[in-house]
């Protein structure tokens, strides 16, 4: 019984407490609003335009890098509706709208919550399969791969439903320049892994990683928590397309 017990926690630990914890106040106290009032200006807009009630502010990170936006709030605390962006200025004015309304729709389907729950019940279900038939250890372990691995999979689906819920509220012009934005990276990362596969960035080692971590189509193979950027890229035009032949 205080195995099962045990079992029960860790999981509950890792797919309840860490994320409630990410979303506490702990964002003011290192991520500042300062000099983002024209930024807020459009996440109003966009609250608005979704049927949100709630003020969601943005605030900026410290990290100073190229910085994938991260949202927050999505456990619909009170006291943490929002979500950061990186102090470099790498987004253009023109792609911000689909950019923030990607992550206020994360905030909008509690997909934080959604993550925590499928972690902390994957893992405890799978921990207390495999518990009958091995050693302890080795059942933690197992339900913490298969936790994981469900996480990958849901956060793929979430990150697809978060575009698509944005293109709903906005402008076919205001998708595709965002579009526009994610297909001038796509190219970037394409210009990058071609040139490292005929050897021409002067360093085997990055000519290695490069042909590792890119393919033909551009796509960033790290980033697996989101669909691949050609498929993004696809289903937003095919998006537009679709709603301009209703």
């Amino acid at each position: 019984m205080v195995i099962m017990e045990t079992i029960a926690a860790y999981g509950a630990f890792c797919g309840l407490i860490i994320p409630v914890m990410r979303a506490t106040p702990l964002i003011p106290s290192f991520a500042s609003s300062e000099g983002l009032e024209g930024d807020q200006k459009i996440v109003d807009d966009l609250t608005d335009r979704m049927g949100i009630s709630k003020k969601i502010e943005v605030r900026r990170t410290p990290v100073e890098e190229k910085f994938e936006y991260a949202a927050f709030g999505a456990l619909a605390l009170p006291f943490s509706q929002s979500f950061l962006v990186p102090q470099t200025h790498w987004i253009s004015q023109e792609a911000k709208p689909l950019v923030y309304a990607h992550e206020i729709a994360h905030i909008e389907c509690n997909h934080l919550l959604k993550f925590g729950a499928l972690l902390a019940i994957t893992i405890i279900a799978v921990s207390i399969i495999f518990f009958g038939m091995s050693p302890l250890e080795f059942a933690l372990l197992a339900g913490v791969v298969a936790g994981v691995a469900a996480l990958i999979l849901y956060s793929q689906y979430a990150e697809k439903e978060a575009d698509l819920r944005a293109c709903e509220v906005l402008s076919d012009e205001e998708i595709l320049s965002g579009v526009a934005m994610f297909e001038q990276i796509r190219i970037e990362q394409l210009e990058t892994y071609n040139e490292a596969k005929a050897g021409r960035t002067g360093h085997y080692f990055a000519d290695l990683v490069f042909r590792m971590t890119l393919n033909e189509n551009g796509d960033n193979l790290l980033d697996i928590f989101h669909p691949p950027l050609s498929e993004r890229i696809s289903y937003m035009n095919a998006f537009v397309k679709d709603r301009a032949t209703v």
